[in-house]
């Protein structure tokens, strides 16, 4: 079966029963300089099925075992993101892109 992008309004509830699965076809990436780590989820929103390219940055506190502040150096941790798809969902808030959903993804 074939998914198309689904132009819900905004932060529509619940999500879609295919969230699980489509959330495993995008791509999280690790970017860390400068003092900062940022977090990429690239793929389909697993809400509205648009393609996203969602950053989350995070800043990087150093410690004596070079891990994020609080978390262990190679300790997985989740992040929350936010579809960042380029239609305009009804409803969407001035100033705001995506379906307004938000997911979390776990680095490791």
């Amino acid at each position: 079966m074939t998914r198309v992008h689904d132009n819900h309004p905004w932060r529509q509830t619940p999500p879609p029963p295919f969230f699980e699965e489509t959330l495993q076809e995008g791509n999280v990436v690790e970017d860390k300089a400068h003092g900062q780590l940022v977090i990429t989820y690239q793929g389909p929103c697993p809400c509205c099925l648009g393609q996203t390219v969602s950053k989350t940055p995070l800043t990087v506190i150093p410690s004596d075992d070079q891990g994020i502040r609080g978390q262990s150096a190679g300790q997985p941790f989740t992040v929350t993101m936010q579809c960042a798809c380029v239609t305009v969902h009804p409803d969407t808030p001035a100033g705001m892109s995506g379906c307004g959903h938000e997911w979390e993804v776990t680095v490791r």
